[in-house]
């Protein structure tokens, strides 16, 4: 019957996918195939993967899921649980049975945490109310408001006057995000109206990265390589704005009929700037190769690219701008991944599919967020954060769901043949659910506009959601027309709020008048940097790092003093004072006991480790932890790795510690016409015979010594040394760094415990590690004895120390000159955005271009 006839076109359709496929996989075979292989291979051995986001997953999902399960060494998933059983059908309710089964089939072991989010009761009753069968009510007081309107240009216009009256109270436009059900139906008028009210917006469209500038150039570029750079492509090729102005050699070839690889060699290769790169491209045979060239390529056209960036700026193209701008670090990325999981021969073809693939999956946001505007983007697909003002246009048409009325419903293909998965009722599911994490993202307001006629005319009835809001907080429908068009308003505020923004600004200018205590606060801040920033003239050598990682940080924490808000969750930084802490203990225990290193490290720590907490005030966040047993026993890990590093370094030294947390007296320098002092404190002072040695304990990453001091950014062993020749009246045996973060991938005997520069003296080489001149090796620092006798490695200075530690203190006094002059620009390094806490203050963007410090650049006069 009618089923049998469906069955019949879906034949057909599925005979012609077939043939389209030209025996290559499709996505589901694909995925059957990397099961299989799972199940095969452990390629993913020692691996820890992390599932967030999800709110559903497929029977193939499912089945990848468990072959995860088998082949990983942990698999987490974060999944939201309903708070309450009224609406638990908008989740998947068996997603934690399921995996729960599936562990026990493979033998994992299961741990789960529960954790309680914290909600004010405004969204604690969205929560539970939401698509709920159970009644939840809740004082409104202004936070849910619903309006209904005519039609688009009245739902849009009553958004703008309301956004204006938000503003003229003092919100920023950044604090307000628009949710649209339609995004292209509303994208023009929304343009045009905002426009007319001088609200800056962003309209979250974003695209993947293979259709920017730059991505479309690379893949491009590598297309008309392969094919011979000849015919169409090697025209559309030279046309591209960012190869630069090729018209006459476009008109040379048009005028030549350039289409074979014989007259490209002829014509092209001697008059195209970059003919010689695409020699290269063709001679490339590895990943490697390939991947070198194309950032070749976009070195060469950097310049270029720069300028088209500017030009966007000026034109006010911002959001073309924001787009392009994230495209060199993406192509760089992909470039890198495949490098890292290619190894073999591989021809352009192959390359480019790779290359265009990645590029492919990769969106682009549109959405600056270091601009005060107000975010506009599609309820069911972009992505919000929590804002004071959220508003939702369109509001009739959410959430988006679509009828099982298909070729074959739900129910017929379950019935009769394989499940298609996602199903009509999943698909459905998951967009109530976005819709259900969207409306709990106001802190303040939520708004929610709608149509009351169709297109058609006929009335709309109110989805379900609005239905339970109204409930929830007893709210009803409130005509958009009688409160932003009302003819005869009878307040202040209903003036501003129904006022055509043109006419307001022109004839009330008392309305939109910043009053003057807010323009005194918006003027050019005016400060005493050198009183603020030096206080008593101390000079902090920390404090002149933070000033080279990025000056806007330095006056943020040192300048304005801004701290944040306690907090007490476990931080990083909280394991890296564990270890200070700690590492502090175990030295005075083992001077109190003459260094007699045959310590029981585990029963030290046991007896000790209650007390470093303690000291640290930090027992009573540990209390709060879910994960306490776990936490404690990654801490005592990372102390007993700590101070068997410790002790392995100290029994190889001659070098022995005599001062812990040492304080310098203030030391002082000249600059200028002025006196300062700088002062510090030493993590570790060792002493062997005239010499001594700085030890400052890192948890984090350290980067190539010499480059960082050359940038400012490492100077406190080279000062320090400086200081302490003075203060002791000894010479220097170099600075380090102790490792001292836990490493999992690395074996005792390949450790590298300390990380710095020693003086190029075998005598002094010898005392750091017996073992150089009884192995020829050090395990303790980067050194070995080469074959002809010598001591050589990354660890001995190739400058002389004294001229080091002459250039930290001529770092140092250009640092405080640059400082006392005002200097306030963000201009970060590569890698000082990345957990910093000011990044909402100093508005920079990655896209403005980072410091990047190449150590090819570093380079010392001796003299």
């Amino acid at each position: 019957g009618l089923a049998g006839a469906k069955y019949h076109d879906l034949k057909l359709i599925y005979q012609e996918y077939q043939r389209l496929l030209t025996g290559k996989l499709d996505a589901n075979e694909r995925l059957s195939l990397l099961n299989r292989n799972m199940s095969e291979k452990k390629v993913l051995n020692k691996t820890k993967l992390y599932f967030a986001g999800f709110d559903a997953f497929t029977k193939e999902g499912y089945e990848l899921i468990k072959h995860l399960i088998s082949s990983a060494d942990e698999v987490s998933f974060a999944v939201a649980k309903n708070i309450d059983s009224g609406n638990e059908y908008i989740y998947e309710k068996d997603i934690y049975e399921k995996l729960t089964k599936f562990a026990v089939e493979c033998g994992a072991l299961i741990n789960v945490v529960e954790r309680k989010s914290v909600m004010t009761s405004l969204k604690e009753s969205i929560a539970k109310g939401l698509y709920s069968y159970s009644k939840v009510k809740c004082q409104n007081d202004g936070f849910y408001n619903l309006y209904s309107a005519n039609n688009i240009s009245e739902e849009i216009e009553g958004v703008a006057k309301l956004i204006r009256y938000k503003v003229y109270n003092g919100l920023k436009f950044n604090n307000i995000q628009i949710a649209v059900s339609d995004l292209n139906r509303y994208q023009t008028q929304i343009e045009n109206i905002f426009d007319r009210y001088d609200i800056p917006y962003y309209i979250d469209s974003s695209i993947t990265a293979d259709n920017t500038l730059l991505g479309r150039l690379v893949i491009e570029f590598l297309e008309a390589v392969s094919f011979g750079l000849c015919g169409d492509r090697l025209i559309g090729l030279l046309s591209n704005i960012l190869l630069g102005d090729n018209s006459e050699l476009i008109s040379k070839c048009q005028a030549l009929n350039v289409d074979s690889k014989r007259k490209y060699k002829k014509y092209i290769e001697k008059d195209f700037q970059f003919g010689d790169l695409a020699k290269e491209i063709e001679k490339c045979n590895s990943c490697c190769d390939f991947g070198s060239k194309v950032l070749e390529l976009i070195g060469r056209v950097l310049a270029t690219f720069d300028g088209v960036i500017r030009l966007l700026e000026e034109k006010g193209e911002l959001k073309e701008k924001n787009i392009n701008s994230q495209v060199i670090d993406i192509i760089k990325e992909s470039v890198e991944l495949i490098n890292k999981y290619e190894d073999e021969k591989i021809d352009i073809e192959e390359y480019i599919k790779k290359l265009k693939l990645l590029l492919s999956f990769k969106q682009v946001s549109t959405v600056p967020t270091y601009v005060d505007g107000v975010m506009i983007g599609d309820a069911t697909k972009s992505y919000f954060i929590e804002s004071d003002t959220l508003i939702v246009l369109g509001g009739q048409s959410l959430p988006i769901t679509s009828l099982d009325n298909g070729i074959l419903s739900d129910e017929e293909l379950g019935a009769n043949i394989k499940e298609i998965e996602p199903t009509i009722r999943m698909i459905n599911r998951r967009n109530r659910f976005r819709l259900f994490s969207l409306l709990t993202i106001a802190q303040n307001q939520l708004f929610i506009f709608y149509q009351m006629m169709s297109e058609e005319g006929k009335k709309n009835e109110l989805p379900s959601y609005i239905s339970s809001l109204n409930n929830i907080f007893d709210q009803i429908e409130i005509r958009a027309s009688s409160v932003f068009f009302a003819r005869k308003p009878n307040s202040k505020e209903r003036t501003i709020l129904s006022a055509d923004y043109g006419k307001l600004k022109k004839n009330n200018e008392n309305l939109i008048k910043i009053d003057e205590k807010s323009v005194k606060n918006r003027k050019l801040l005016n400060f005493k940097p050198k009183e603020m920033m030096f206080n008593g003239n101390l000079i902090r050598v920390t404090q002149l790092e933070q000033y080279f990682s990025c000056p806007f940080k330095h006056f943020a924490s040192y300048g304005l003093k801004l701290e944040e808000k306690k907090n007490y969750e476990l931080e990083p930084r909280d394991i890296g004072n564990i270890c200070h802490k700690g590492a502090e203990k175990f030295i005075k225990f083992l001077i109190g006991n003459h260094f007699n290193l045959n310590v029981d490290v585990e029963s030290f720590i046991e007896e000790n480790l209650s007390t470093i907490l303690e000291e640290e005030n930090l027992k009573d966040k540990i209390e709060m932890l879910d994960e306490k047993t776990s936490f404690i026993r990654y801490v005592k890990r990372q102390l007993k790795s700590n101070f068997s590093d410790l002790l392995r370094e100290i029994g190889k030294s001659s070098f022995r510690p005599r001062y812990i947390e040492r304080k310098f007296s203030p030391y002082k320098i000249k600059i200028g016409e002025e006196e300062f002092s700088i002062i510090g404190r030493a993590d570790r002072i060792d002493e062997w015979g005239d010499y001594f040695r700085i030890i400052d304990y890192k948890t984090g990453s350290t980067g190539a010594i010499i480059k960082e001091l050359y940038f400012g950014e490492k100077l406190q062993l080279f000062l320090y040394q400086k200081i302490v020749e003075k203060e002791l009246a000894k010479r220097s045996a170099g600075g380090y760094y102790f490792n001292a973060k836990l490493d999992y991938s690395s074996s005792d005997d390949e450790k590298v415990i300390l990380k710095g520069l020693a003086p190029n003296n075998e005598e002094i080489l010898n005392a750091l590690d017996s073992d150089v001149q009884e192995l020829g090796k050090s395990k303790v620092l980067s050194i070995y004895k080469s074959s002809d006798g010598t001591i050589k490695g990354s660890a001995i200075s190739k400058y002389s120390l004294e001229s080091l530690k002459d250039y930290s203190l001529d770092v140092t006094k250009n640092a405080v000159q640059e400082i006392s002059s005002g200097f306030i620009n963000p201009m970060p390094n590569s890698s000082s955005c990345t957990y910093c806490k000011y990044r909402p203050l100093c508005g920079y963007e990655k896209s403005e271009g980072i410091r990047e410090n190449k150590s090819e650049f570093v380079k010392f006069n001796e003299k």
